[in-house]
């Protein structure tokens, strides 16, 4: 009897382990391991820690997944099992680039029906806007392709060295071999935000 009694005990301490382990494991990694992805509503996108820390206090995210590919300092995406969920990306081209593809390559979400929100500071001249403005851009510049002269060689009347990658007049913006420089969001876009905005 005391024999039957030390092995269910042993079973049923083996089967409480086992059960902890399970809640110990982070959801997304269940889901991986199961073959089904989080399905995400909307990734909120910030690009480094101080970015992060406002979504992420009221976010409370019950989920942190770890994702091969994202900064040393933020390797996770963290997530509510209602489908929000944050990334932080790192500074800078190469960073976002690298950490936007390890997250849509990755088979631990599905991003089908996903809207992206970059959530990123500025700052504002404050004769045109103040703390909390919203500012819709008409036009998206890409300045990580571009020259510089030096400034003893410089054409006169330059304010700087710098200019586009293929300009045909100084600093202005066009498509190149090398990609395009500048994004025109249409003007039904812009006024479709702004009617949002205003609601």
């Amino acid at each position: 009897m005391a024999v039957r009694r030390g092995r269910a005990a042993a079973a049923l301490r083996h089967a409480l382990l086992g059960l902890a382990s399970c809640a110990l494991v982070p959801l997304g990694a269940m889901a991986a391991d199961a073959g089904t992805p989080i399905p995400v509503k909307v990734m909120i996108v910030n690009m480094f820690s101080l970015e992060a820390a406002p979504w992420l206090a009221q976010l409370h995210a019950e989920t942190s997944v770890p994702v091969p590919g994202l900064p040393g300092g933020d390797p996770a995406v963290r997530c509510t099992p209602a489908g929000v969920c944050q990334m932080t990306i790192g500074m800078g081209h190469a960073n976002a680039a690298a950490s936007m593809t390890a997250v849509l390559f990755s088979p631990l979400f599905d991003l089908r029906k996903t809207y992206f929100l970059i959530a990123g500071i500025a700052g504002i001249d404050p004769q045109r806007g103040t703390l909390g403005s919203a500012a819709w851009a008409r036009y998206a510049v890409d300045l990580g392709l571009a020259h510089e002269i030096d400034a003893r060689e410089m054409p006169r009347g330059w304010q700087d060295g710098y200019f586009g990658s293929a300009p045909i007049r100084r600093k202005t913006c066009r498509n190149s071999s090398t990609g395009p420089k500048s994004f025109n969001w249409t003007n039904g876009c812009c006024s479709g935000r702004w009617r949002c905005r205003r609601r």
